[in-house]
């Protein structure tokens, strides 16, 4: 597996809350980190897509991610960069309340999973990475649950002993558990 296929399941798992901080603290030295420099033209580069997204423009964010990219062009490594890219605007604006600009993201993060996932066709460990992050951007940036319940099993298909697939299908679980008790309690009052 390629860095980048690495890096992006890496934070795709930090981001559901599967991995801590503690973890990302242990893990780090097993990526290539960037340096500050590095950090810093990221940064701007995201910066600038989400003024371009908050203006409708959404054909120039996704140039101005393509800017100084670092993988082969129309590869599925290149894909998942520019889908960790949109994530990250996509969880900035929705933290920032912009529903406008975090659906805009969201609409090119799983576009761009889509690509990776069609040129990722017998690579395993990216499947089941692009189909957990799948299931993240429905359940904590859509909503929609029965569509991420749907992405979790599509890891536990490909990787049957994903740990964390099995426990955002518990935490799923128990969510709609609590909702439907809430729900009949409402209707017995």
């Amino acid at each position: 597996m390629t860095t980048a296929k690495a890096a992006f399941i890496f934070f795709a798992l930090l981001n559901t809350g599967i991995l801590s901080s503690q973890d990302l603290d242990k893990k780090r030295s097993k990526l290539e980190v960037s340096t500050l420099a590095e950090e810093d033209i990221l940064k701007k580069r995201l910066s600038e897509a989400k003024a371009l997204l908050m203006d409708g423009r959404e054909d120039a964010a996704e140039s101005r991610i393509e800017k100084e990219m670092l993988s082969a062009t129309q590869t599925a490594d290149w894909h998942l960069e520019k889908a960790a890219d949109f994530l990250r605007v996509a969880i900035s604006a929705q933290l920032a309340g912009d529903t406008k600009t975090t659906a805009s993201a969201v609409r090119r993060t799983l576009a761009q999973l889509d690509k990776a996932e069609a040129l990722s066709k017998d690579d395993v460990t990216a499947l089941a990475g692009i189909a957990e992050l799948r299931g993240f951007i429905r359940e904590r940036l859509l909503g929609t649950n029965e569509e991420a319940l749907s992405e979790y099993k599509k890891v536990l298909v490909l990787k049957p002993d994903s740990a964390s697939a099995r426990l955002r299908l518990k935490n799923l679980d128990d969510k709609s558990a609590v909702s439907t008790s809430l729900d009949a309690n409402s209707v017995a009052k």
